[in-house]
């Protein structure tokens, strides 16, 4: 069932317009602000000739920064809608196609809510990691290589596991590991719309309800809340994080997919229409 769901997904173009759409939102980001006049530039502004020639140029993010770092972007906020959109469309198509009744049938609700689950979470973090692929394909293009490890503990800071991978392997064991973290991104960002996919048919509902509810929480957690509350954005800089802050958003992440699928086989499980 997980190969069958997971080989539609990747058939259907909407995964490789979602990959690229997401690669330009990394790439459109914020890489550097400029200590002359606070001008923000992203990759496509840092192309220009007559910027790389002057002296600012010298102190712009260089390749392994700017891959760690990672550009201030509105991933944060639309990453729940662009890595809903493959299995969104397939699962609303599906719904309205009476495809739901014919496949749950042929292998049972458990197998059917397991294949689906991991299909989904899989295309979300897939979509996650290669458009943030496109951004490292073009940072290494465009900025200048790796200057100094000096400011490694800016990507280690005192969490132990980011430490340990890059005292035995180095950034190039900081960079997997930051790819990781980029496909987790992408595997939670998918369970809202998942879920609301168990109750609804309405493709463009399911990916904007995500939206708003997001929007609301990022904006609360980053300019309303005075303490420290986990979001699951949080993941790509997880390795800077002590250890008990890391803890608790993996925590926080793996109870949110626990939940997700339980929440998702209930709901299915207490259909009378086989999951129509």
């Amino acid at each position: 069932m997980f190969k069958n769901e997971l080989k539609k997904i990747y058939t259907n173009i909407l995964i490789y317009i979602a990959i690229l759409v997401s690669g330009l939102i990394f790439m459109s980001g914020t890489v550097y602000r400029s200590v002359m006049d606070s001008k923000e530039y992203n990759l496509f502004m840092l192309t220009d000739e007559e910027f790389r020639a002057g002296n600012e140029w010298n102190i712009v993010p260089d390749f392994s920064q700017a891959v760690m770092s990672g550009p201030n972007s509105y991933m944060n906020i639309f990453s729940m809608i662009i890595v809903s959109i493959p299995f969104t469309m397939l699962v609303s198509s599906e719904k309205k196609n009476s495809n739901t009744r014919f496949e749950i049938i042929r292998v049972g609700r458990f197998k059917y809510t397991l294949g689906k689950f991991l299909a989904v979470i899989t295309s979300g973090g897939t979509v996650m990691v290669a458009g943030y692929l496109i951004y490292v394909i073009a940072c290494y293009f465009i900025l200048p290589e790796t200057r100094t490890e000096i400011f490694s503990l800016e990507f280690t800071g005192n969490n132990s596991l980011s430490i340990f991978i890059y005292k035995n392997i180095g950034f190039a064991g900081l960079y997997i590991f930051k790819m990781l973290l980029m496909f987790c991104y992408g595997m939670v960002s998918v369970l809202m719309a998942f879920l609301l996919s168990a109750f609804m048919k309405n493709r463009y509902l399911i990916l904007c309800i995500p939206f708003i509810l997001n929007y609301i929480y990022v904006t609360y957690t980053s300019t309303i809340s005075k303490v420290y509350i986990p979001r699951f954005e949080d993941l790509q800089y997880i390795y800077r994080y002590e250890n008990d802050d890391a803890i608790t958003l993996l925590v926080m992440v793996v109870l949110s997919m626990i939940i997700s699928f339980t929440v998702y086989k209930v709901i299915m499980d207490r259909k009378c229409d086989c999951g129509e």
